[in-house]
């Protein structure tokens, strides 16, 4: 993909990409390199927003700092674990083919490819093109592809940042829908950008990277910035972060709050009752970071990112952990009712189309379906249990992938 797109440009254009509407979504390869350059479990994925409907905010509202509300408690973050999440593990029963989902072919882009999340009424999703080299920072090419075939919309510039031993962790705060899935919000350094879909108009707000932008449910967003959290286009006010509390995401309309203490302690509060849900790894990383977001949960992990320490945590505070799965290659994602994760599994000793597929887990019970081959990055369509995926079309070295919508839920 060679489109591109200076950030401030007013202007919505078509992207130059190929559509494929209609048809089973064939069998198709995926590459060692697309999964481990594009969707490392190293890169935080893509949060799927509330599917609420709601009414926008005003074209070009100016990001304002968040009315202040009285605390409803002034104590501290607590400490020490409460109780140990349950530990869900899959355990794989049946291995299917990706056809059984029905899915139906939209938008190929050709390149370093990652897909995002859907649009709250399922009609798009986004597509991040890498840049062809890797950089710090890296800019990241935006664009919405019709899951229903037709040309995508290019959205703008986005951006990367690597940190850490070697640049090893990847960072980049999530493009965003707004609640009615008519604007796309994302972060490019220190400017955010707020974009229409329907006219190309755009709003600029103060942005900061490792911090999540946050949908709300009227239409406006919570963004973090370096002098704390603002609202853009909402008139609601967020629940104040307790003292030794960094945020992480909110939840409910910014009325619950997961953060982590200066020690590396993870805490759910909704500003009366808060829980230590889980410690830190290594108190000298003490960080813990999003990986996924819907309309009912959240999934984090430790700074370190080692296995099996995915936390799962829902609006109301319950908690799980996500067993260590070997065949895990990319961060997994959360359904809008916190019942299903999804992520994508391959055999990296292989470079075949074989050695790569979708695993779903119901967090009930850890039982699994596996759905080959060929099938990276799923995405949640919000409000469904039905997926989104990328799909590799022709020669691994071609790079090139397709947009694929499910038509039927597939679950264990």
């Amino acid at each position: 993909m060679t489109m591109r797109e200076a950030p401030g440009q007013r202007s919505v254009r078509r992207g130059r990409v190929q559509s494929t509407v209609g048809g089973a979504a064939p069998t198709l390869a995926a590459a060692v390199i697309a999964v481990a350059a594009l969707l490392s479990i190293r890169a935080v994925t893509s949060p799927a927003e509330t599917p609420s409907a709601a009414t926008p905010g005003p074209p070009g509202a100016v990001a304002t700092a968040a009315p202040k509300s009285p605390a409803p408690s002034t104590a501290s973050a607590p400490t020490g674990v409460e109780s140990t999440p349950r530990t869900v593990v899959a355990s794989v029963g049946r291995v299917g083919s990706i056809e059984e989902l029905g899915g139906v072919q939209a938008a190929s882009f050709k390149g370093r490819v990652g897909l995002g999340s859907v649009s709250p009424d399922g009609r798009f999703a986004l597509v991040k093109i890498f840049a062809a080299e890797v950089v710090n920072p890296e800019p990241v090419e935006l664009f919405a592809a019709p899951l229903g075939g037709g040309p995508a919309i290019a959205l703008g510039t986005a951006r990367y940042e690597r940190r850490g031993p070697n640049d090893a962790q990847v960072r980049l705060v999530e493009p965003v829908w707004s609640s009615d899935g008519l604007r796309v919000a994302f972060e490019a350094g220190p400017t955010g950008t707020i974009v229409s879909l329907a006219d190309g108009t755009r709003t600029t707000f103060a942005a900061q990277p490792d911090r999540a932008i946050i949908v709300l449910s009227d239409g406006g967003f919570l963004a973090q910035g370096p002098a704390g959290p603002a609202v853009i286009g909402s008139a609601m006010q967020p629940l104040p972060a307790p003292a030794g509390l960094t945020p992480i995401v909110w939840l409910r309309d910014g009325q619950v709050l997961v953060g982590y203490t200066d020690t590396g302690d993870l805490v759910w509060t909704d500003g009366t009752a808060s829980r230590t849900i889980a410690s830190a790894e290594d108190p000298r990383t003490p960080i813990w970071n999003l990986v996924a977001q819907s309309a009912g949960g959240v999934i984090v992990i430790p700074e370190l990112m080692k296995r099996g320490r995915a936390v799962v945590v829902d609006a109301s505070g319950v908690s799980m952990t996500l067993g260590d799965d070997g065949d895990l290659c990319e961060s997994p994602v959360l359904s809008d009712d916190v019942a299903y994760a999804a992520y994508t599994v391959c055999d990296q000793s292989t470079y075949a189309v074989t050695g790569y597929g979708i695993r779903v887990v119901r967090l009930a019970d850890g039982a699994a379906v596996d759905l080959y081959a060929g099938a990276v990055g799923p995405r949640f369509i919000p409000g469904t249990h039905r997926l989104a995926w990328l799909a590799l079309s022709g020669p691994v070295e071609a790079r090139t992938f397709i947009v694929s919508a499910a038509t039927n839920e597939v679950l264990p």
